[in-house]
C-alpha cells in the first residue's frame, strides 16, 4: 500500500514488567525517600530493589537540560530531565532537586548540553494517532519528517544470596516516516529510498553514491533532508 496514500502501520509497543523498580545504584532516586512512598498521590506498591549493569532505561541515560513543550501551552518550560522509555514518561528535577515524573501531556522535549542541541524527542508522531504511543527521537522535519522509535528490551537476573535484582537493558530503533496526516514504518534504508522517490522522481537522482547503511542514523537522515530539499 502505498505511503502518500494515507496509510499507516500500528505500533507495537515493546514493555518490561510494570512493577515499581528502585535503582540502587541512582543517587538522584535513592536521596528522594518520599517519592517511593507516593507518586502525585498514588501509592507505589511493592517496589523492586535493581542495579543496572548494562544500558540505561533513560534518554539521555542521565538528567541533561532540556526545553519541555507542554501540550497546548506555547511556553516552554527548562527543567534537567531525561525520559523513562519503559514507562513512557519525562522524569525531572524540582527547584529541591527532587526528581519527579510530568503528568501533563508533552508534544516535544529538547535536550542540550554546552548550549548545544543534542537532540529532540516527541510523544508519538502527528498523523499516526494514538496507536503509535511512546517516545520517538526527531530525527528530520519538513514535507517528509522521519522519527527513530526508541526501544527498550530489559532482562533480569537476581545472583544468589542477593536481595537486589540486576537488570540489562538493550536499545534499540526502527524508523518511521510521517508527512503529517499519515505515518509509516520503514524498516530498511532500501525502502526508504524507494518511498522518497515514488513520492518525487527528482530524487532519483540526488540518491547518494555511496552504499548507505541501515545501521547509520546518519544515513537515514540525509535522504530525507535531500527530499525535503527538493
Amino acid at each position: 500500500m502505498k505511503f502518500l496514500a494515507g496509510i499507516f502501520l500500528l505500533l507495537i509497543c515493546q514493555k518490561a514488567n510494570s512493577q515499581t523498580s528502585i535503582n540502587v545504584d541512582d543517587t538522584a532516586m535513592r536521596n528522594n525517600t518520599t517519592f517511593f512512598n507516593t507518586v502525585d498521590g498514588i501509592p507505589v506498591l511493592n517496589p523492586k530493589y535493581t542495579r543496572i549493569v548494562e544500558g540505561s532505561l533513560y534518554e539521555p541515560a542521565n538528567f541533561t537540560k532540556a526545553l519541555v513543550f507542554i501540550k497546548n501551552n506555547k511556553r516552554a518550560f527548562t527543567v534537567e530531565a531525561r525520559i523513562d522509555v519503559i514507562d513512557e514518561r519525562l522524569h525531572y528535577l524540582d527547584e529541591k532537586r527532587q526528581e519527579k515524573y510530568a503528568d501533563s501531556p508533552i508534544d516535544e522535549v529538547q535536550f542540550f548540553e554546552a548550549e548545544k542541541k543534542i537532540g529532540v524527542f516527541s510523544f508519538g508522531i502527528p498523523g499516526c494517532g494514538p496507536a503509535a504511543k511512546g517516545w520517538y527521537e526527531v530525527l528530520e522535519k519538513g514535507k517528509i519528517s522521519l522519527h527513530r522509535k526508541i526501544i527498550k528490551n530489559v532482562s533480569e537476573v537476581k545472583p544468589y544470596g542477593s536481595a537486589t535484582t540486576e537488570q540489562k537493558v538493550i536499545t534499540t530503533y526502527s524508523y518511521w516516516m510521517s508527512n503529517g496526516s499519515s505515518c509509516k514504518q520503514v524498516k530498511k534504508i532500501g525502502d526508504l529510498q524507494a518511498e522518497l522517490i515514488q513520492a518525487n522522481p527528482a530524487m532519483q537522482q540526488k540518491i547518494p553514491q555511496r552504499k548507505l547503511s541501515d545501521k547509520k542514523v546518519e544515513d537515514w537522515s540525509e535522504l530525507v533532508k535531500i527530499f525535503n530539499s527538493l
